[in-house]
């Protein structure tokens, strides 16, 4: 599955969903619906074949490697950022949980405030 985790920063809001992964036509009408400037992908094998794919379509992608990144760092987050039973919905869809840690670490690095 494709765990699609779309954040606005200006306004702190996240949107999150799980699309199966040969669904293009719903990952397509949601990429058209939020228009993200740039799109993570996690660093693992399957990611690099998806670049050629977005970048075609005109988006930015980056590699983000959350392997350094502790899973208890990302739920501690999420605590404080979300009700309990978010966060248990969160850690029940895996492609969701790598995505949450995607997008913690490429904050960490690139906007810790």
């Amino acid at each position: 599955a494709w765990g699609l985790l779309f954040g606005e920063l200006l306004t702190a809001q996240l949107y999150a969903t799980c699309i199966p992964i040969e669904k293009n036509v719903i990952l397509d009408a949601e990429l058209a619906r939020f228009f993200p400037d740039e799109i993570l992908l996690p660093q693992v094998s399957e990611s690099k074949q998806f670049v050629p794919y977005f970048t075609k379509q005109g988006y930015y992608t980056s590699i983000v490697s959350f392997e350094t990144t502790e899973w208890q760092s990302v739920t501690d987050w999420l605590m404080k950022q979300f009700p309990p039973s978010t966060v248990q919905a969160i850690g029940e869809q895996q492609a969701l949980s790598n995505a949450m840690r995607t997008f913690y670490t490429y904050l960490a690095k690139h906007q810790a405030a």
